[in-house]
């Protein structure tokens, strides 16, 4: 299903805040060292662009989780180098990590990125089911709105307005006064 503007934009942006915010709160809680504000801006704006290419249609749960992957593994290598580049610069915090530590953030960034993979695929699995749900309900409206009366033929002669007959006249009142009792009639 190709979509318009609005909808790849709205997807390309959670993509793109669901993956560096992911990416940031690990990267600065795994390393100690904060990061600097224009790198995050950088990596929203760098994910919001590959996002917005990779929206152009809808897209299968295995692809979502591979980009997404692919994401936080990009992010994960730009904010270290971020982080050395700018750890002199930043007052004494020094970027110390071991190779235990590196091994660490580089597993919960693929844990993060697979858990926000599949939550963002399923998620726009459901909002493409929900679309589509909404779109052949109108269109069902409109076709049925805007469809001509249906012309029953008329079988037989009979005239449209009939006279009631005597024997009808006389009859009338039973078929007015049908249904219960006015009155109690047991007590």
């Amino acid at each position: 299903m190709a979509e318009g503007g609005w909808s790849r934009a709205v997807r390309a942006a959670l993509f793109a805040v669901v993956c560096v915010l992911l990416t940031v709160l690990g990267h600065v809680l795994m390393s100690g060292t904060p990061l600097p504000w224009w790198v995050t801006v950088g990596a929203f704006v760098g994910v919001f662009g590959a996002g917005w290419w990779f929206a152009a249609r809808e897209r299968d749960v295995p692809s979502v989780t591979a980009v997404a992957v692919a994401a936080q593994a990009v992010l994960h290598g730009g904010f270290t180098i971020a982080q050395l580049l700018s750890a002199p610069a930043m007052h004494g915090h020094g970027h110390s990590m071991g190779l235990g530590s590196m091994l660490g953030m580089f597993g919960a960034h693929l844990l993060a990125g697979l858990l926000s993979g599949l939550w963002l695929a399923l998620g726009e699995q459901a909002a493409f089911r929900i679309v589509r749900l909404v779109a052949q309900r109108v269109s069902t409206s409109l076709s049925l709105a805007t469809r001509a009366p249906l012309q029953l033929p008329r079988i037989g002669l009979r005239p449209v307005f009939r006279f009631w007959t005597m024997r009808q006249w006389r009859l009338g009142h039973a078929i007015v006064s049908r249904g219960p009792p006015s009155v109690v009639a047991v007590f």
